[in-house]
């Protein structure tokens, strides 16, 4: 009896090895052992070692890279995983769109945390469509942005991780910080959220007067810790109300009644089938042109807006009441 107790135990923990290596990437036995570690499952490094190598002769679709120490591990996909997954066709194909609009948005080392759903999309629709049609649609979808692109700034590995976690538990950050006036500080804060404006990331947080709330961008924190202090969220701090409330980093927060008259019947269409908000109205005048009146806040991005279409739209005269 002892013995097959033993050995269910021994089987429990290759499995449990055997589902934490990845299939996007490479895993180090140290990675193994912490996230074995962090659930509670404490393994000799030994005993890993020899698991590790039971799985790569069983041929169960773990591949060993030998080429330099640490040696890493990653797994194939393989038809029970995609099973698993439960992809279908569709869900497959919007994946790979949202890997492809994802690109442009966050940092690679933030969506390869996606690569095992990603890499799954694509194995399926190898297998069950055939490469060739797999490769002809997603020649047939493509993804205009409605602003310049550009790239995204780079995020130092593991501040993504620990901000998310401080997020999840509730619990305070201490983050050391560059301003953009090149000013270096250092903070313990209390984080009450994640925003994602274009291709920045911004961590929503207060320090110091907790009523004051401050946004801080991911790519300029140079170092994050937890502390188990729990968080101090301000009263009735709603993040979707703050983030609408000054259009984020781009509002002013001044309330306008905006007028607006033109020439162009493509961009009556086109306000009519995506208005600005509830409020919108468009008149069609006497003399054939078009008044468009809305409340809206007056911000940069409404200012832009009416500038890059001012000569396509015939704008001819803009007014703003402030509220």
């Amino acid at each position: 009896m002892a013995r097959t107790t033993s050995t269910m135990a021994e089987a429990r923990l290759m499995l449990e090895v055997y589902t934490r290596i990845p299939t996007s990437r490479k895993i180090s036995t140290t990675e193994l052992m912490n996230s074995l570690e962090y659930d509670g499952i404490k393994i000799p490094r030994r005993s890993l070692q020899r698991y590790l190598l039971a799985l790569d002769i069983a041929d169960m679709g773990v591949n060993v890279d030998k080429s330099s120490k640490p040696y890493g591990y990653r797994r194939e996909i393989t038809r029970k995983d995609l099973e698993h997954i439960g992809l279908s066709p569709s869900g497959a194909l919007l994946l790979l769109l949202a890997r492809e609009h994802l690109r442009y948005l966050l940092p690679s080392n933030i969506t390869k945390s996606l690569g095992h759903l990603f890499e799954a999309a694509d194995q399926y629709l190898s297998m069950e469509a055939g490469r060739s049609k797999h490769v002809q649609w997603l020649e047939k979808v493509a993804f205009v942005g409605n602003s310049l692109p550009m790239l995204s700034p780079k995020i130092l590995q593991g501040v993504l991780d620990t901000v998310s976690e401080g997020l999840f538990k509730q619990v305070n950050l201490r983050i050391k910080y560059i301003k953009s006036n090149g000013e270096a500080i250092e903070e313990e804060v209390s984080p009450l959220g994640l925003v994602q404006q274009d291709v920045r990331l911004y961590l929503v947080c207060s320090y110091g007067d907790p009523l004051k709330i401050r946004n801080f961008a991911l790519h300029r924190i140079k170092a994050a810790e937890l502390i188990e202090r729990p968080s101090v969220v301000p009263k009735d701090f709603r993040l979707k109300e703050y983030v609408a409330k000054k259009l984020f980093n781009y509002g002013s927060g001044r309330k306008v009644i905006l007028q607006m008259v033109f020439t162009s019947p493509e961009t009556a269409l086109n306000r009519e089938e995506t208005p600005f908000n509830s409020t919108q109205k468009i008149e069609k005048l006497e003399d054939g042109k078009y008044r468009l009146t809305v409340q809206i806040e007056d911000s940069i991005l409404l200012h832009g807006w009416i500038e890059s279409w001012r000569e396509k739209a015939g704008i001819e005269s803009v007014k703003m009441t402030e509220i």
